[in-house]
């Protein structure tokens, strides 16, 4: 398929990546890192000007692309629509605010107007050129607020006239071809009039997972990273420490000089003399050192790195700050010098990242707008400091930050000192021609269109040192073992979407567990003998090979993404060395978390696709809990907790019947919210800001389950903190709370499309010391919006029909929200803006809720909450859905459908039906029930060492689930069929500390990996569960060794998944 500009070129026709800056009638909206700018131009040509009275266009989105200039200089070419006369280029600037990396090479210049729209004739029809994205126009999202506004609407009171040109440019378009009488009169497609919303393949035909690899690669690079000289504050040369590298055997050097000593002109003559020294077989990139105004050490460098601009530095210009020269505050969050420094600085052509940590006051955890962590820095024969042992903690949160090792010297002579102290970097590429697609799959696809990155850059070893990071684990440190491998390996079932992640393509059927399927391969070699080799999921340790000193670890594990996790490898060595390897971040590509490239914004992925294909629930908070803010709100720490509260909101997105708009986001709430917001009274000293820590516990097929807990506060009046109420993001000094400690619990249950959703929130108070507390403490409130319901333990609601009585339709869909822990206090708070308006108006002010000072928690002790909500999508048009519900889901008396046990006991079915599986698992019958919601099922007892299935008896059919506190989770959808069930552990150990891991890897070909955690040998007997027949094997009694894996190829049964396999 041709790229657009290889599309146009062959017409004389570029759209070059460049951003039109209009001179007047611009509307310019500052956000602080994001900055929208929209013009409006009535520069129209006379035959696409009918009705046209004047266009709005997007000049500059924020973090989205906006319009960008047609190059057709030709004088076959006319232009329809330009900016208005004397209208300039921003090369800064492409279409968003964060910037863009110029492209490379000489750009066109614009002479006269600057095209927006431009035409010419081609053969006997005509072709147009539009430089404003379709996402603003034809192809914009089917409920698009701001599409409207540039098609319709306009602003100001101007209307826009975009929608009519464009009607006027195809029929202008079209003239020469209608008057040929040769075309026209097809038929439109059958989904042309479907709504604009994102449409899924077909499931992929059954293909199961590679389990071979291509060679390892045997260019392992090796360096060293924090190189200074004379420049700065070293001594000797780019020369005499290339020549002390190579002699030691590195194949590359990376220079950090520190920016407090360098000038421009020093700067510049690192860069020249670096690239003096590179060749396709060594690297000398150059770097530099700094420190921001909030005490934090930061590195960065690369092939094209350069120095950061006066306005974004501090007085004395050598700190990064966000104070101007004079003192006055240049943004209201300090961070955003941060991002101009990566975005517009650095135009993500760079690596960066924190060191010293524990010398920032700034919290562990915030490593935003950097790709890259120092876990361990040395200098000048010392350990600086070594924070390997907090680094799977970060990975745990999905952040996919680049291990990295720094060795700060001080002359060429500290290559060899730095190479005896052990630590080094090192690269490993697990696939050779493909290793960066993730990078524009999930920060964004513009970076291809702002010319970040292309094939052949992404295909060079240069591109691991002039490029940001994300994706695979290709770099990691060590002062011992040598990794060889680490990798994974899938299919090519999913083209579109291929990449060395182990990655889940969107599937109707979740049964379809071939999908589901991955292989790891691992080689470590030592000089001096291996003494153990780790796999980890963040920081708990799911595998422990005992080496025994052995030269060469070599081994391919067979895994099933039962929930999402977070692969790495360490590997120890007998003389204490240890290797730290990058992450693997296993997601299912319908049901996932993950951080965006710049560590700022986790993202989540909830979606389901109805029987159309098209996506039900999109982006943002959905059904996924980890963001709260949706996509571009939260990061791995949050100290906007303390004013926008913790938030419900249950009602699922739906781009069919939601505004939807191509930002950060992509999506606004779909309905009313509940939001958990405690206030303390005033005290002394004060508790200025809450800090919210988010962790992510469990994403599965069936189910999220996210936690966060509150033990850090913050001063709203350090000298850099400029964001009174609006925190930003938290780049600032933090401290432990002195009053109060908070931790919820969130689990959403994956919902049938267009039915109920189910969400439980669970809190838990607790006071570090005696309050005072004489009146009831502010809790939270509910929104004012659209119409709601609070249920009381007794059964009894209060109608919260907030500022509009409209009855439910696809505009109004019903959030339910049940108290089940202690009774709160309803309170009306008045808000100061609607005082005119009334006591009794319900729009006078928020419905709060409080908790009484009875169930106050005394000191040390804890008060525990919880809630459930549902929400309910345009399809629920039953006005008494509560009731409905509560009927359906057993919470007014006996459920609506029946649970027959074979094994196991129920032990609640208040909403959702909670079973015993005691170590084992249940078996049980539910017919065929009319429920308003899947059915979310918990079973407790699981052992998470062991493999837990959802296994569908009746049909052969099965799916792994996850697990979270020895509670495996499931949803079932009772409408589809009556349901045999087995969900429990298929194999089962004589002792509960084996782990076992089973995983179907062929129609007929199964694996089963037994492994040994323990420091002694173990004598187990291993037994398939009475439920699980799909395997031909009766079980055995194994040997396993201390620290070691035996594996089993076991053979299958005939399924129903073969069958299937067969006939396609």
């Amino acid at each position: 398929m041709l790229d657009f500009d290889d599309l146009i070129k062959p017409y004389g026709a570029s759209i070059p990546k460049l951003a039109i800056d209009q001179t007047e009638d611009v509307l310019i909206l500052d956000q602080g890192v994001h900055k929208m700018r929209y013009a409006y131009t009535r520069h129209i040509a006379p035959c696409v000007a009918e009705g046209v009275g004047g266009v709005w266009y997007p000049e500059m989105m924020g973090s989205s692309m906006a319009t960008m200039p047609v190059y057709a200089p030709g004088p076959e070419w006319q232009a329809l629509l330009s900016a208005v006369p004397g209208s300039g280029i921003d090369g800064k600037h492409v279409g968003t605010g964060n910037s863009v990396a110029m492209p490379e090479g000489e750009q066109p210049r614009f002479d006269g107007d600057i095209p927006i729209i431009t035409a010419r004739a081609v053969g006997a029809g005509r072709l147009a050129v539009c430089g404003i994205p379709s996402g603003y126009h034809v192809d914009s999202p089917h409920n698009f607020p701001e599409a409207k506004r540039f098609l319709i609407d306009g602003y100001e009171g101007k209307p826009s006239g975009l929608q009519r040109l464009l009607l006027n440019t195809m029929r202008w378009l079209a003239e020469p071809s209608l008057a040929t009488s040769a075309l026209g009169g097809a038929p439109s497609g059958p989904h042309v009039l479907e709504p604009n919303v994102p449409r899924y393949p077909v499931d992929p035909p059954v293909m199961w997972a590679n389990r071979t690899f291509p060679p390892d690669d045997t260019r392992l690079m090796k360096g060293l990273i924090g190189a200074r000289t004379a420049c700065s504050i070293g001594r000797g040369t780019v020369a005499e420490y290339v020549a002390a590298a190579k002699a030691a055997g590195l194949d590359f050097l990376v220079f950090l000089e520190d920016y407090k000593a360098l000038t421009p002109e020093s700067f510049n003559a690192l860069r020249a003399e670096c690239e003096a020294h590179t060749s396709d077989d060594f690297f000398a990139v150059p770097g530099y050192t700094m420190e921001d105004a909030a005490g934090s050490h930061f590195f960065q460098y690369g092939v094209e790195i350069s120095l950061p601009p006066p306005e974004i530095l501090s007085r004395d210009g050598l700190l990064l700050s966000n104070e101007t020269p004079d003192g006055t505050v240049r943004t209201s969050t300090f961070e955003s010098v941060h991002f101009t420094m990566t975005f517009e600085t650095l135009n993500l052509r760079a690596r960066r990242g924190r060191y010293l940590h524990d010398q920032s006051p700034v919290f562990f955890l915030d490593h935003r707008t950097f790709d890259s962590i120092a876990l361990v820095t040395w200098h000048d024969g010392k350990i600086l400091e070594d924070v390997c042992d907090r680094f799977r903690m970060l990975e745990d949160k999905a952040f996919r930050i680049i291990p990295t090792a720094l060795a700060l010297m001080d002359g060429p002579e500290d290559v060899a000192r730095a190479l005896e102290a052990g630590w080094v970097t090192r690269m490993i590429e697990p696939y050779e021609t493909i290793p960066d697609k993730v990078l524009r799959k999930y920060m964004a696809p513009e970076l291809e269109w702002w010319g970040m990155i292309d094939e052949e850059r992404a295909n060079t070893r240069r591109f691991r040192f002039d490029n940001w990071q994300y994706g695979p684990p290709f770099q990691y440190i060590s002062n011992g073992p040598v990794v060889h491998a680490w990798t994974a390996s899938v299919t090519s079932r999913d083209p579109q979407w291929r990449a060395p992640d182990t990655e889940i393509p969107p599937t109707a059927d979740w049964f379809r567990v071939d999908v589901t399927g991955f292989r790891l391969r691992i080689k470590v070699t030592s000089d001096v003998g291996l003494d153990e080799v780790r796999v980890m999921d963040g920081p708990r340790v799911i595998r422990c090979w005992k080496c025994d000193g052995a030269a060469c670890f070599e081994r391919e594990l067979d895994l099933m993404h039962h929930q999402q996790m977070h692969l790495g490898l360490e590997a120890t060595d007998m003389n204490g060395g240890m290797a730290v390897c990058g992450t693997y971040c296993t997601l299912r590509l319908d049901w996932c978390e993950f951080y965006c490239a710049d560590r700022n914004n986790p993202l989540c992925i909830g979606f389901q696709k109805d029987e159309r294909g098209l996506a039900y629930g999109w982006s943002g908070t959905l059904y996924l809990t980890y963001n709260n803010f949706q996509w571009g709100g939260t990061s791995c720490y949050l100290g906007r907790w303390w004013y926008g509260g913790d938030n419900l909101y249950p009602v699922p997105k739906n781009p069919v019947d939601d505004e939807i708009f191509p930002g950060d986001g992509g999506v606004r709430d779909a309905g009313a919210g509940m939001h958990v917001y405690i206030k303390v009274p005033p005290l002394d000293p004060p508790e200025y800001g809450l800090v919210v820590t988010p962790n992510q516990e469990l994403i599965s097929t069936d189910v999220s389950v996210d936690t966060f807990v509150v033990n850090k506060g913050f001063d709203r009046f350090w000298p850099y903190f400029h964001g009174k109420e609006r925190t930003g993001f938290g780049l600032f000094p933090v401290h432990d709370t002195r009053y109060l400690e908070y931790r919820h619990t969130k689990t959403v249950f994956r919902p049938r499309p267009y039915a109920l959703t189910t969400w439980i929130y669970e809190g838990e108070l607790r006071l570090k010391q005696d309050l005072g507390i004489s009146a009831p403490l502010p809790f939270g409130w509910f929104d004012d919006v659209e119409k709601h319901v609070l249920y009381r333990n007794d059964g009894s609601h209060v109608l919260l029909p907030g500022f509009d009585e409209t009855p439910f339709s696809t505009i109004c869909r019903p959030a339910i929200f049940i108290n089940d822990g202690p009774d709160f206090l309803l309170e009306r708070e008045l808000d100061p803006q609607c005082k005119e308006l009334g006591p009794t108006n319900p729009q006078y002010g928020r419905l709060t809720f409080r908790l009484p000072v009875e169930t106050l928690p005394k000191a040390g002790g804890v008060t525990h909450v919880r809630f459930f909500a549902v929400g309910g999508s345009s399809e629920t048009v039953d006005p008494d859905v509560g009731v409905t519900m509560r009927a359906a889901m057993g919470l007014s008396g006996a459920p609506a459908y029946t649970v027959t046990m074979e094994k196991g006991t129920i032990l609640d079915q208040r909403l959702l039906l909670t079973l015993n599986g005691a170590g084992e698992g249940v078996a049980c019958r539910i017919p065929h029930a009319e429920l308003p919601m899947a059915l979310p099922v918990v079973v407790e007892g699981m052992n998470p060492n062991w493999s837990v299935f959802l296994v569908d008896r009746a049909r052969e059919r099965w799916r792994p689930l996850g697990v979270y506190q020895d509670k495996a989770y499931a949803t079932i959808d009772t409408l589809a069929c009556d349901w045999l069930l087995f969900i429990g552990h298929p194999i089962t150990a004589s002792d509960l500390k084996v782990v076992l891991n089973l995983a179907q890897v062929g129609a007929r070909e199964w694996v089963l990996e037994a492994h040994n955690p323990t420091d002694r040998d173990l004598t187990v007997t291993i037994t398939p569960s009475h439920y699980f027949t799909l395997l031909d094997w009766e079980g055995e009694t194994l040997t396993l060794p201390a620290g070691a894996s035996t594996v089993r190829a076991l053979a299958g049964k005939a399924t129903n998944l073969e069958k299937e396999t067969s006939h396609a």
